[in-house]
């Protein structure tokens, strides 16, 4: 396996992409209000990540991707799919 020469503005970038979803998923573990003191900062945290990242290096490609992605029926593609 070859090393991959990555730049620190992208090592930095993937720092705080990687940050933001740990601390996600880390109140993802809570009742979505909780008032845990740790989910509580760790909202308030992700927040903050997001707003920053946003405002450096904007969205990534999975959420502008995400934002055009069109929903559909899977039992209706199912039937199509076995009349064909």
């Amino acid at each position: 396996m070859t090393a991959t020469k990555v730049s620190e503005e992208e090592l930095f970038r993937l720092a705080f992409l990687f940050a933001e979803q740990d601390r996600a998923s880390f109140v993802q573990c809570y009742p979505e209000n909780s008032r845990d003191p740790y989910c509580v900062k760790a909202r308030r945290l992700v927040k903050q990540l997001r707003e920053y990242r946003l405002r450096r290096w904007g969205k990534t490609r999975f959420e502008t991707e995400m934002e055009t992605a069109k929903t559909i029926n899977v039992a209706q593609a199912i039937k199509r799919a076995r009349r064909v």
